[in-house]
């Protein structure tokens, strides 16, 4: 129990008693004990212990400031993983490589060697039955010539006017087969890939309007492989007959004649005239071609099982030349995602196009493909087209039936060409013709061209060389013209056919089954290249003429595997976790609300001695009202349980 002279005692000594060497450590401990009770490194703590109603609302505007500004924070650096968060690979050797397709185009619709032969006036007047039906199809205004129209230009916009003849000649399904039926797989006389000799199937037919017919060559589904063994056993290697004219260049007589003074102001040139006043140019041929037939072929490798016109680079090979294409594959494996060009993870589905119109040796009307982008531009087209005019297009791929074209005419029960056009045919042409090209035009206006995720592309490296040389002569005179003379049984599907009957028998042919069919790609006709028989004139060769009728194509793999490129994210998804996890703990936790501590801190020790001077002046009162007792206890005698009240609280 506190006895009365303690109470003096502590009455008698004074609060302010603090040393000057202590005094600034008081100071400084003040504030800091202060802070110690009312803070933590946590943001809601403090505001939910602060006494001051002001300074709730100054700490409520701090945190929500401080979310506000993490969660852009966030979003800045989500945006940046999705701009640069991404990490890309090169593997060598990565996959077997797929052969590719090789499509070969630029073949002679009309065999010219046939046609300079002793037996092309009975084919020139099985050609004229046909063309004197097309001279009234377009008999009007527009076959004549202009006043301020020179020759040439007249010339040149007349043979645009037999192509569309032809073009609606060509839908019609016995067109090809009893008129023009060509064997065109005559044209390659030696093929072989992976050292062994080519099969039949795997050639297939395309008809198409720019480049009449093509052959396309796809390795069969057990051999489209590489061998991985060694880049020199995947190899394809195609020897052909490109038919050129060869008595004399058939356009050696073109400029005479387009420089002569005839005009046809009054009358205008038909069809039957055009074909008939200089047969030695071959005018046919470049009417079926559009007038674009180059001197050799043109050559398009493009994915297996893929339409071979769908923006594919063609590569033009001239006649006398061997040409090689070397290759090399690179998969591309990118990642969809946004922030960048978007690209599709499904994997392309099949369409259906008819390749060929009119069937030639069995050859299947419709292939299934794998659909491009340009499918979908193309199926758009087709669709908007039918909404005008009531057909589709020949032009560009489509399932649909010749009958559903808007090119096609019906013939007549003979099969020949109508003599005239009907009205609606007409119509339907023409409403092709205003509207096709536009409609492509403002096709990828209206069609979202989508680019594949996963997706297969080529170097090629062309290298070309003259060929044959003077050592390939001999070969190609034992090989592939001598051994065809001497076995007729030997008749590959691929190869060049022999045709050992006699003229009087071939002219009956032609005379009888109304028919023309192009085995002037045959021995008989490489015989004339020779101008002897083959035992005697085979080191006599007409070497030019030779070099202008055969071309040779090698496509190479650089490498039986492919090269990946591959992209992947360089975070994952426990990686985005940790990251948020320290973005939060760094603003919330302690960077943020302990730095505005601090400076709550700060303050408080600068407003520190007026609070401490505003202390000193009550403790003095306390001392006074503590000596006053202190008198009043000396004088009188205090109640017990006040005294023992007051120790009980001194204790």
């Amino acid at each position: 129990m506190l006895e009365p002279q303690d109470i003096d005692t502590l009455a008698s000594t004074p609060r302010n008693s603090v040393s000057d060497g202590c005094a600034r450590c008081e100071q400084l401990a003040g504030p800091m004990g202060h802070c110690a009770q009312h803070t933590t490194v946590e943001g809601l703590p403090n505001l939910l212990t602060a006494g001051s109603l002001w300074r709730k609302i100054v700490w409520s505007v701090i945190l929500l400031m401080a979310l506000a500004c993490c969660t852009t924070h966030l979003i800045l650096l989500i945006i940046d993983f999705h701009n640069s968060g991404v990490a890309s690979t090169m593997m060598l050797n990565e996959n077997v490589v797929e052969f590719p397709d090789l499509t070969i185009c630029g073949l002679k619709p009309i065999s010219e060697s046939f046609l300079a032969q002793s037996f092309e006036r009975n084919w020139t007047d099985l050609l004229l039955h046909y063309t004197r039906r097309l001279d009234g199809w377009f008999n009007d205004e527009s076959s004549l010539q202009r006043r301020n129209e020179s020759i040439t230009d007249y010339m040149e916009r007349m043979k645009a006017l037999y192509y569309k003849m032809f073009e609606i000649v060509r839908l019609d399904k016995t067109f090809l087969d009893s008129w023009l039926s060509m064997h065109y797989q005559s044209s390659i006389f030696s093929c072989r890939f992976k050292r062994l000799p080519c099969e039949p199937s795997n050639f297939s037919l395309i008809q198409h309007h720019h480049h009449f017919d093509c052959l396309t060559f796809s390795p069969s589904e057990s051999n489209k492989m590489a061998d991985h063994g060694s880049k020199f056993n995947s190899i394809l290697l195609i020897n052909l007959f490109t038919d050129s004219s060869i008595f004399e260049s058939h356009y050696q007589k073109h400029a005479a004649y387009k420089a002569s003074s005839k005009t046809y102001y009054d009358k205008g040139l038909s069809l039957t005239e055009y074909l008939t006043t200089n047969p030695e140019e071959f005018p046919l041929n470049q009417i079926l071609a559009n007038n674009e037939q180059p001197n050799g072929i043109s050559a398009i490798l493009h994915p297996r099982n893929t339409y071979p016109f769908n923006g594919y680079q063609s590569y033009i090979i001239a006649s006398g030349t061997s040409a090689t294409f070397r290759i090399s594959t690179l998969e591309k494996h990118k990642l969809n995602y946004k922030g960048r060009e978007r690209c599709s993870d499904k994997p392309p589905d099949e369409v259906v196009y008819r390749t060929v119109r009119s069937v030639v040796n069995g050859t299947s009307e419709s292939r299934a493909f794998v659909r491009s982008p340009e499918d979908d531009l193309y199926t758009w087209a087709q669709a908007e087209l039918f909404k005008k005019c009531g057909c589709r297009s020949h032009r560009s791929p489509t399932g649909a039936s010749s009958s559903s074209l808007c090119y096609h005419v019906q013939p007549d029960e003979d099969g020949a060409p109508r003599p005239t056009l009907p009205k609606e045919a007409l119509d339907r042409i023409r409403c092709h013709d205003r509207w096709w090209s536009k409609l492509l035009n403002s096709a990828p206006n209206h069609v979202t061209m989508w680019k594949p995720c996963h997706s297969v592309s080529r170097e090629v490296q062309l290298e070309s060389l003259d060929w044959p040389s003077d050592e390939d002569l001999m070969p190609i005179a034992v090989s592939f013209i001598k051994m065809r003379q001497r076995n007729a049984q030997h008749r590959d599907e691929y190869a060049v056919p022999s045709w050992n009957s006699s003229l009087t028998a071939r002219t009956t042919y032609l005379r009888d089954y109304s028919a023309v069919h192009s085995l002037s790609r045959d021995s008989e006709s490489l015989t004339k290249l020779l101008k002897e028989s083959m035992p005697k004139a085979a080191i006599a060769l007409n070497t030019q003429k030779v070099k202008e009728n055969v071309v040779r194509l090698v496509v190479r793999l650089e490498s039986p595997y492919s090269i990946a490129y591959t992209e992947s994210f360089t975070y994952q998804w426990f990686e985005i976790l940790s990251e948020i996890g320290g973005i939060l703990g760094l603003w919330f936790g302690v960077s943020l609300i302990t730095g505005f501590e601090l400076i709550d801190l700060i303050w408080l020790i600068a407003i520190w001695d007026s609070q401490v001077g505003h202390v000193k002046r009550s403790d003095r009162e306390d001392v006074k009202q503590l000596e006053k007792l202190g008198s009043a206890l000396q004088n009188e005698r205090v109640p017990e349980f006040f005294t023992s009240g007051c120790s009980m609280y001194i204790e």
